[in-house]
């Protein structure tokens, strides 16, 4: 008789736990909130920010494609780039090769 009760009781216990874990504890979300990304919470203007950096960078690239340098050079250079966009040896490199001619008037 004792494991009857013991047995009625865990499953009892059983049924219960599996009752609580059906409920739904999520917590319910906005539908303002749940169409922004959580990145754009804390940094906004991220991809913007990223946009303006990628063309900035292409503008540089371009740069260094109209120099007349080797081409080893040139992927050093952009390599340079990508970890700096403000980079002293492309500066250094652009204002050496860039030769400007005196116009007669």
């Amino acid at each position: 008789m004792k494991f009857l009760y013991r047995l009625s009781f865990c499953y009892v216990l059983l049924y219960c736990v599996a009752l609580q874990a059906q409920t739904d504890t999520t917590q319910q979300v906005s539908p303002a909130e749940e169409e922004v990304p959580i990145m754009f919470q804390f940094e906004p203007n991220y991809a913007a920010a990223q946009m303006k950096r990628r063309t900035a960078l292409l503008q540089k690239i371009r740069a260094l494609d109209t120099l007349n340098i080797s081409e080893k050079k040139r992927l050093r250079l952009i390599k340079a780039l990508y970890k700096d966009l403000n980079s002293e040896k492309v500066k250094k490199t652009i204002l050496a090769d860039t030769q400007y001619e005196d116009e007669g008037f």
